[in-house]
């Protein structure tokens, strides 16, 4: 009786322990899931296309949203990465390529549909602009960007050279608009690394994000800047293979 007690409390504290793991694993993938925004518009009417299908396929998973009365679509949560977007409407179809960056919102140019797609797919490659407008202390580069950077093996002078408010010395410390080398903290795929010795292979990349000023609260008491590096995903090297 005393070991089938012993066993039974075993298991409950595995169960424990493995749920306390989901949830801390969760609770880090919200933190960097971002969002795409559009509108979808009729190319030969001009007017906005209500109830379109607008969808992304992870895996065997749909993701997908309908555009409202104005056109417009929010489709979220997605992790970072890229994705095919496919959007239709009564016979009309385009898939447009896109890369979703952690805690941040893809705004795409207006979409527009003709009943001319019916038998053709139209795909395009969206790309996402070095910096936001709305953001202007923040630049996000994917490794398409990158793939050819000198630096692409040293992750601060890599940042360095994609903003201009990074500093790198002769010693390899890096200073964000002149503060403390040690006031910057780096996030990778959501972790927190504080000492930003980050050995990481340069194609493991997805996508770099760099704060230089503006630095949401969410990262606690930062007086510098926030550096995050999101890895390629099982369905990013897929695509790679897929478009060689």
């Amino acid at each position: 009786m005393k070991k089938q007690k012993i066993m039974k409390t075993k298991i409950h504290i595995v169960t424990f322990i493995i749920g306390m793991v989901m949830i801390v694993q969760q609770n880090l993938n919200a933190q960097n899931h971002g969002a795409v925004k559009g509108q979808v518009i009729d190319s030969l009417t001009k007017e906005t296309l209500p109830n379109a299908n607008v969808f992304v396929m992870v895996g065997d998973q749909m993701i997908g949203t309908t555009t409202d009365l104005d056109g417009r679509f929010t489709l979220k949560p997605l992790d970072p990465g890229s994705y095919s977007l496919t959007i239709s409407y009564t016979g009309m179809k385009k898939i447009i390529e896109i890369r979703v960056n952690p805690n941040q919102t893809t705004m795409l140019p207006d979409i527009f549909l003709s009943n001319e797609m019916l038998d053709d797919v139209v795909v395009i490659d969206y790309k996402n602009p070095l910096i936001n407008p709305e953001e202007t202390s923040v630049q996000t580069v994917d490794y398409k960007q990158i793939k050819n950077n000198p630096n692409l093996r040293d992750l601060k002078k890599l940042s360095a050279s994609m903003s201009g408010g990074i500093m790198v010395t002769e010693s390899g410390d890096a200073y964000v608009r002149g503060s403390r080398s040690d006031a910057s903290i780096y996030f990778i795929d959501g972790v927190k690394v504080t000492s930003g010795n980050i050995h990481l292979p340069g194609v493991a990349i997805g996508s770099l994000t760099i704060y230089t000023g503006g630095v949401p609260a969410k990262y606690g008491d930062v007086t510098s800047g926030v550096i995050m590096v999101e890895t390629k995903s099982y369905f990013d090297l897929w695509r790679e293979a897929n478009q060689q």
